[in-house]
């Protein structure tokens, strides 16, 4: 395995190999990586290449405030059901922008914790557009 067009490091296994790739020291960018075997007598075959890109910077998430603090809706489900509804907003995400590296925001959630082991604790997926 070559990192960037460094030295040839090897990997493990022979038919089936595998390879750790350390990616605490490459750059947040996409970064080159090339593949090749070798036979028992040393022959060299063509190398193989394949770009990934790595993106160890966290997304960040804001939530805008509500007004008035505590909105509540009651509604049902269908089922008969009656619950409560509160409207949040906010934004979400990758700092590393248009870097070849951003992977973007795949999703936000959203955790509510009541008081007194109220039901509906728990996270639930929120949409996201845009």
């Amino acid at each position: 395995m070559s990192v960037n067009g460094g030295a040839w490091q090897p990997a493990t296994g022979a038919e089936e190999w595998a390879f750790a790739l350390n990616v605490a020291g490459l750059p947040e960018e996409a970064v080159g990586l090339r593949v090749r075997a070798t036979d028992v007598l040393g022959n060299l075959g063509p190398e193989t290449a394949v770009t990934v890109n790595v993106d160890r910077t966290l997304p960040v998430a804001t939530v805008d405030p509500v007004t008035p603090p505590f909105v509540r809706a009651v509604r049902s489900d269908g089922s008969g059901r009656e619950g409560w509804q509160v409207d949040l907003a906010g934004t979400a995400l990758d700092p590393q922008g248009t870097s070849p590296a951003a992977s973007g925001v795949a999703s936000v959630n959203v955790l509510l914790e009541g008081t007194g082991g109220a039901e509906g604790n728990g996270a639930q997926g929120a949409d996201v557009g845009g």
